[in-house]
């Protein structure tokens, strides 16, 4: 939902221009490269992929709950620092694990259904964020990011057995 939404946040919460909104989303692929380069790899092998996966997970609640509360510019474009760390210490082990979770023969199939899965939530997330962005209270925003990413660590901690698609 952030991705989709933090344009219009930006727009509403700070005035931002259009271009000052692009190269903020630019900083953002730029971090998330620089951590994919030179501190993922070291982060893995020091605590492996659960450790690193909670790591990210923590680096997201704690962004968005921050992006509750924040009143300035620069507190903002920390918040796409720390959420583009976490994405870059995320989304590589939990595809690893989930591929990992069905035989050699099923990993394409089981990661079709998770970009099905990723396909769904950037049809419901602008809907569903650009609804809480217009709601009174500057706090539903944030925190209910901040809330699926706890429900994402709760439904990641659920052993993964190697399964057979039928």
């Amino acid at each position: 939902m952030f991705i989709t939404t933090v344009s219009i946040f930006a727009a509403e919460r700070f005035q931002l221009t259009t271009a000052e909104i692009g190269w903020m989303i630019t900083s953002m692929g730029v971090i998330k490269l620089l951590v994919r380069l030179f501190i993922f790899n070291p982060l893995l092998r020091k605590f492996g992929d659960v450790k690193t996966a909670m790591i990210g997970f923590t680096f997201f609640i704690g962004s968005y709950i921050w992006l509750t509360f924040l009143n300035n510019l620069w507190e903002y474009m920390l918040v796409f620092v720390l959420v583009g760390f976490a994405t870059s210490c995320t989304l590589p082990v939990m595809a690893a694990r989930l591929s990992g979770s069905v035989g050699k023969n099923k990993q394409g199939e089981i990661m079709g259904l998770n970009t099905a899965v990723d396909n769904v939530s950037q049809i419901i997330g602008p809907s569903a964020g650009s609804y809480l962005i217009s709601l009174p209270s500057v706090y539903a925003y944030g925190l209910s990011m901040a809330g699926f990413s706890l429900l994402t660590i709760f439904l990641s901690t659920i052993p993964l057995k190697k399964r057979t698609i039928t």
